[in-house]
């Protein structure tokens, strides 16, 4: 999942999130720890490239590093062997976006920035 959108060239380049797991909550979670309850919040990050069977070379890499991902996601790129889902709602609720696998694309107007949960499929 990427904090900005694609640019002209078909790129991602911006802060993003690498996950092949469904995530009830994109705002994150709690764990149980040795020292007590831990809480682990989701966020964008940096200094990762990869390539398209095209060639097209998306980056983790620009603004948004640091950034929760909970409605601040603007786009995705699916290279998982199973299609993935991005919803409006936390638990997997509400309006709804499928990434079939392979796909690279900006996340429709009624999710961009108003993202909640994901589904691996």
């Amino acid at each position: 999942m990427f904090y900005n959108s694609k640019n002209h060239g078909s790129q991602f380049i911006s802060g993003c999130f690498i996950t092949n797991r469904s995530l009830y909550s994109h705002f994150g979670h709690t764990r149980h720890t040795e020292g007590g309850l831990r809480d682990i919040r989701y966020q964008f990050s940096r200094s990762r490239i990869w390539e398209t069977s095209s060639g097209v070379g998306h980056r983790c890499d620009g603004s948004g590093g640091g950034q929760k991902i909970k409605n601040n996601v603007a786009g995705a790129v699916n290279r998982d062997s199973r299609a993935h889902r991005i919803y409006y709602n936390t638990g997997y609720k509400g309006v709804y976006q499928t990434f079939p696998s392979p796909s690279s694309k900006n996340l429709m107007s009624s999710l961009k920035n108003d993202n909640a949960s994901s589904k691996r499929l």
